[in-house]
């Protein structure tokens, strides 16, 4: 669950908070909110002071969602699968903590959280682990293998089995919707333009496999795909999601996200769209031609460049030959 050799099941670790609070029950008397106190800009491993009503329990490792929060103010745990501590308000919230009957549970899930300030290295090794995956630019993508639907059947789909070639990873929320299919038709008929820069599409979301299958058989008049040229991988246990930061835990989506992956398995471009909007098989067209066209020249893209348009040296005195065309 921490990163404790990938092997300490989150229920023996529920076993061994219950069991801890049980012997501790000053603590579970005294348990209501846990306070972060203020924290200055820095890392997500910055450790601070945790307190229980007046009373210092220990220190944790900082560690929130978003980088706004500069006063983490903690009622309980927020997502139990993964273990990540959610900030669940900016200021103290009697009425949420009322709402909580429980007084075990309470107690349970903020001795959670007293137990990774007492040993702030497991936490680290969880966070260092997240980091690891999480999908950033100039990294090495993160691995996946899933069932996919190609060409009307099932097959396992790897990111290995793309070496040496471009991938485009795009995200959808769900089938049978309403932008998800002119997304993926749209993509599809463009496979071909795709495959003469190198590049594979592929297409994932949270559905099953036999979901997918089914959208493929409904015809696009009736808000169906038809059959498509592309791979649609299901992410049914949310991993793919998940390790690219496109997953809507609440929800259970994903957000439109796309990931350009290089021939060596380097990130090099991600978009992230909310739900409503879908994407351009244009830009990314274009932005394939310019990441190919960058690492094969050596020379930088300016804006809205298209192939063919003028390139920059990236030198101080070279580049005058571009900025000197400038108006």
């Amino acid at each position: 669950m921490f990163g404790l050799n990938h092997e300490i099941s989150y229920s023996y670790m529920v076993i061994f908070l219950l069991l801890f609070v049980l012997s501790r029950k000053d603590i579970l008397d005294q348990v209501h909110t846990i306070i972060v106190e203020d924290l200055p800009e820095s890392t997500n491993r910055t450790l601070t002071t945790v307190t229980v009503g007046s009373r210092t329990i220990g220190h944790a490792v900082r560690f929130a969602k978003e980088a706004l929060y500069q006063r983490l103010i903690y009622l309980g745990i927020g997502n139990n699968r993964e273990g990540l501590i959610d900030p669940l308000a900016s200021q103290p919230s009697e009425e949420q903590l009322g709402s909580l009957r429980n007084k075990i549970q309470i107690a349970l899930q903020d001795v959670y959280l007293a137990v990774i300030c007492m040993f702030p290295g497991i936490y680290q090794t969880f966070n260092d682990q997240m980091t690891s995956r999480r999908s950033i630019n100039s990294k090495p993508a993160p691995f996946f293998k899933k069932t996919a639907v190609v060409d009307g059947v099932f097959e396992e789909v790897s990111l290995d089995q793309y070496k040496g070639k471009w991938v485009l990873l795009a995200f959808i929320p769900l089938a049978f919707t309403f932008v998800c299919p002119t997304e993926i038709i749209a993509y599809s008929e463009a496979a071909k333009q795709f495959a003469e820069e190198g590049a594979q599409v592929l297409f994932a979301s949270t559905d099953s496999e036999y979901s997918l299958l089914a959208w493929t058989n409904v015809a696009r008049q009736d808000g169906g795909l038809g059959p498509v040229n592309i791979p649609l991988l299901a992410d049914t246990n949310h991993t793919l999601s998940k390790d690219y930061g496109v997953l809507i835990e609440e929800e259970g989506v994903a957000l439109r996200g796309i990931f350009l992956i290089d021939p060596k398995g380097v990130l090099r471009q991600i978009t992230i769209n909310d739900l409503p909007v879908g994407r351009s098989v244009e830009e990314s067209l274009r932005l394939l031609k310019a990441f190919k066209f960058t690492d094969e020249h050596g020379e930088v893209c300016p804006a809205n460049w298209q192939p063919g348009a003028d390139t920059i040296k990236p030198e101080v005195d070279a580049s005058k030959e571009f900025f000197s065309k400038s108006k």
